[in-house]
């Protein structure tokens, strides 16, 4: 009589790889659009400081000068290095009648 013995591979089968790719596709996808979530929050967080920063420098210009300045450029040098850029795509810009920066999307 012949005896089979039965021989158990080792491994895993096709469809369970396929799964396991799926589920690791998956995953990335949704760490990708939490990043990218993020991402554009920390910006608009930039955009808020920005002009904040601005602004007070606009009242510290008034302060010692006794005058608002006219325009965004009289305030670089003395009371900021530069204006910033957004990092959004957008612009600070100074209303001299308010004498407040806003931001203004592209």
């Amino acid at each position: 009589m012949h005896q089979k013995s039965i021989v158990k591979k080792k491994g895993f089968t096709l469809i369970e790889l396929v799964v396991i790719l799926a589920i690791l596709s998956l995953l990335a996808a949704m760490a990708s659009i939490y990043a990218s979530n993020i991402l554009q929050k920390s910006k608009d967080r930039v955009d808020i400081s920005n002009v904040s920063y601005l602004n007070s420098a606009t009242r510290v210009y008034r302060v010692e000068t006794g005058n608002w300045p006219d325009q965004a450029t009289d305030l670089v040098s003395d009371y900021i290095d530069s204006i910033p850029v957004s990092p959004t795509g957008g612009s600070y810009e100074y209303d001299g009648v308010d004498h407040e920066f806003s931001y203004v999307e592209p």
